[in-house]
């Protein structure tokens, strides 16, 4: 799922978990354990609070991929691959730092950010194997804070929503394409996003 705002993350639970009765596993920050309810009721449910940057990543990936360990059939793991909001300054940032063919396909991108491929290829590789969904979202975007919302901003605004279906069989076996084709999906949303909201 694209994540480009703290409203965004309102999505999954209205129109999938209510709507279609579809249970979901999530992939959060562990910075999201300050906030009490989200301590308690997270760590209740079969989610993980990755440390992002921490010391052990391998440790954090095989969490991640362990959210599919007995997964049902009306039962998701939903992740946000760029791995944090989405801002113009973080969006310099990545490409600062990328190599030559990072670099250019993160330059590729105009509203999102390059998928940070390690938490959702894991899931991809875990059993049982499942079909993907992509959710792409426009007019949520720039709400960092509850402030924000309190401001009046989201007033007026026409907020559309994407969503599009990959069966399992479709996805590569092999770790090297199947990175090349969730890079092909993200920047199909991207150009979804471009259309939308008139940019080049």
């Amino acid at each position: 799922m694209r994540h480009s705002s703290i409203i965004d993350v309102l999505i999954p639970g209205v129109f999938l978990a209510v709507h279609h009765d579809l249970h979901l596993r999530y992939v959060l920050k562990r910075e999201l354990l300050w906030e009490p309810c989200l301590d308690i009721a997270g760590n209740w449910l079969p989610n993980h609070f990755v440390a992002r940057g921490g010391p052990d990543a391998a440790k954090e990936i095989d969490a991640v991929r362990a959210l599919k360990s007995g997964l049902g059939a009306n039962e998701g793991v939903l992740i946000y691959p760029e791995g944090t909001r989405f801002t113009k300054s973080k969006q310099a940032a990545v490409i600062a730092k990328a190599d030559s063919q990072a670099g250019e396909y993160a330059k590729s991108l105009r509203h999102l950010l390059p998928p940070r491929p390690a938490g959702t290829l894991a899931l991809l590789a875990a059993q049982p194997a499942c079909d993907v969904l992509f959710v792409g979202h426009s007019g949520l975007e720039g709400f960092a804070q509850v402030s924000d919302i309190a401001r009046g901003r989201l007033t007026g605004r026409t907020v559309r929503i994407r969503m599009w279906r990959e069966d399992a069989s479709t996805i590569p076996a092999e770790e090297t394409t199947r990175r090349e084709w969730l890079q092909a999906k993200w920047l199909r949303m991207d150009e979804w996003l471009r259309a939308v909201e008139g940019t080049s």
